[in-house]
């Protein structure tokens, strides 16, 4: 899909431990079953960048996280939500994102993907 590109392939869980790094928590932590708002909004930071921007499949991610997929859908869903009303943990996402080097397709690049779907 135009728009979206990792300059360096990373491994996932390389991904992981850098997002833990940057929020100041331990990689065994975000693993655990701790439901501590840190933790959480930690899991559901990767979660979005492992679907957004490695493609990886909720189930895939779960497995990663020692969780259910439907667990992984609702940290996605908590992130949208967090993305819109958190400001604070917006800007550490769009800094994580940034330092990853990871570019989010415009909207331009979402409407031309999908005319392109809708052509065949």
């Amino acid at each position: 899909m135009p728009g979206i590109f990792i300059e360096q392939q990373l491994d996932r869980e390389e991904i992981i431990q850098f997002i833990c790094k940057e929020m100041d928590v331990r990689y065994k932590d975000v693993l655990s079953k701790d439901r501590s708002r840190i933790y959480v909004l930690t899991r559901n930071m990767c979660y979005a960048i492992l679907k957004t921007y490695v493609g990886s499949t909720v189930a895939s991610i779960g497995r990663l996280f020692f969780r259910d997929h439907t667990t992984v859908l609702h940290g996605l869903r908590m992130h949208r939500q967090d993305m819109e009303t958190n400001d604070i943990y917006a800007e550490q996402f769009e800094e994580i994102r940034f330092l990853l080097k990871l570019n989010l397709p415009t909207k331009k690049h979402l409407n031309y993907a999908k005319s392109i779907r809708i052509l065949g």
